[in-house]
Parts: C-alpha cells; sequence; structure tokens
C-alpha cells in the first residue's frame, strides 16, 4: 500500500510540474511574440544603414546603437483623427532648412494613466515617391531628451493602411534617432512644439554611444 501511495505522490508531482511547465511556456511564447516583433524590426533598421548609400554609420559604426529594452506596456493603441482640411507648411530642420509637410491627422492615446494628443505628419516631397506614397512621420520630443536620448527628438514611422476604424499603433519600442543624431550635415526636421510629449519615454531607441 506504501508503494501505491508513493507512486500516486510521485505522479501528481509530475502531473503538476507538466502544468507548470506549460503554462509557463504559453507565458514565454506571449511575452516572445512581442520581443520577436521588436526583434525583427531592429534588425532591419540596422540592416538599412548597411544598405543606404545616404548612411551616416558603417558596420563599425552600427555596433554603438543602443536601446530600451523591450517593454509593451509602451506600444499603445490611439484614437485617429483625419484633418480634413490640411495646409502645407515648412518644418524646420536642424540643418537650417526646412521642409514641406501637412498635418494628416492627430492620435488621441493613453499613457501611464495620462492622455496625450501627437500631430503626425505627411512629407510632401515625397509623395511622388512610390516607396513612401503612405508614409506618415510621427516626430516627438520628452523628457528624456538630451538625457538619455538624443536631444533633437525621436522619429516613428506609420503607414497610412496602419490605421484602421479610426484606431492606430503608437509602438513607442520603435523610435528611432534622425541621421543628426550620428553625423552632422543631415536634414532632419526639428519636431514641432505640439509633438512635446511631458512624460519620459523610456522606450526605443537610446543616445548614440559613439560621439560625432
Amino acid at each position: 500500500m506504501a508503494n501505491v501511495n508513493n507512486m500516486l505522490f510521485i505522479i501528481r508531482k509530475l502531473l503538476i510540474f507538466i502544468i507548470l511547465q506549460a503554462s509557463n511556456a504559453l507565458i514565454a511564447q506571449s511575452k516572445d511574440g512581442f520581443s520577436l516583433e521588436l526583434d525583427s524590426f531592429r534588425t532591419s533598421y540596422i540592416n538599412e544603414f548597411l544598405i543606404n548609400a545616404n548612411s551616416p554609420l558603417d558596420s563599425i559604426g552600427v555596433k554603438y546603437l543602443d536601446f530600451y529594452l523591450p517593454n509593451p506596456d509602451y506600444k499603445v493603441v490611439g484614437n485617429f483623427v483625419l484633418n480634413d482640411k490640411p495646409k502645407s507648411f515648412e518644418m524646420p530642420t536642424y540643418a537650417g532648412t526646412t521642409k514641406s509637410f501637412i498635418e494628416y491627422g492627430r492620435i488621441n492615446f493613453s499613457l501611464t494613466e495620462k492622455d496625450y494628443v501627437l500631430p503626425i505628419y505627411k512629407n510632401l516631397a515625397l509623395q511622388s515617391n512610390p516607396v513612401y506614397k503612405d508614409h506618415l512621420f510621427l516626430p516627438f520630443n520628452d523628457y528624456t531628451n538630451g538625457n538619455e536620448t538624443y536631444g533633437g527628438g525621436r522619429y516613428i514611422d506609420i503607414k497610412i493602411q496602419d490605421i484602421k476604424e479610426n484606431k492606430v499603433v503608437i509602438d513607442f519600442n520603435k523610435a528611432y534617432n534622425p541621421y543628426c543624431a550620428y553625423k552632422d550635415g543631415y536634414r532632419c526636421p526639428v519636431p514641432p512644439k505640439a509633438n512635446q510629449l511631458n512624460t519620459y519615454i523610456k522606450a526605443g531607441e537610446k543616445n548614440y554611444l559613439k560621439h560625432h
């Protein structure tokens, strides 16, 4: 009888172990889905430096790129409001020139239990290029600028087709630095005052680790 009880005890322990392992695997799989997507994005982002003839970084320079750890809290769903009467305006660049944009619309979203609004823009000069025809430009500043992140702000790319039923995802984990963060001489747009976020966005690309 004692042997039977011991055997039942071992079986119960084994079943509990299997259930816990399966549960942990499901949790890990859920987390990995987010991390894998971000890994893929960052791999493509880094590779773009190596294939773009206008890139400020080479194979050595990309080794100094630095990022925050993936954080799903900084991936939010916002409400998109289309600007039905957009007017072109000149957005200053850090090179002292300007670029022509329209305010395509605004995105209302919540982050860390606070509400924010970010205007999103369309570069008029790129509209004739089929590659960038549906490209939307989301620049922003936040309290990390000049400390943990580039002082000139960061950018996020969104496509028109990403907006579905007036909803759009803003993933600050995909925020990246303008080329001006790595090398002088580029015409990087200055984020407008309306795109200042009065909070710390501890996600996306950090300060470049090698000074230029």
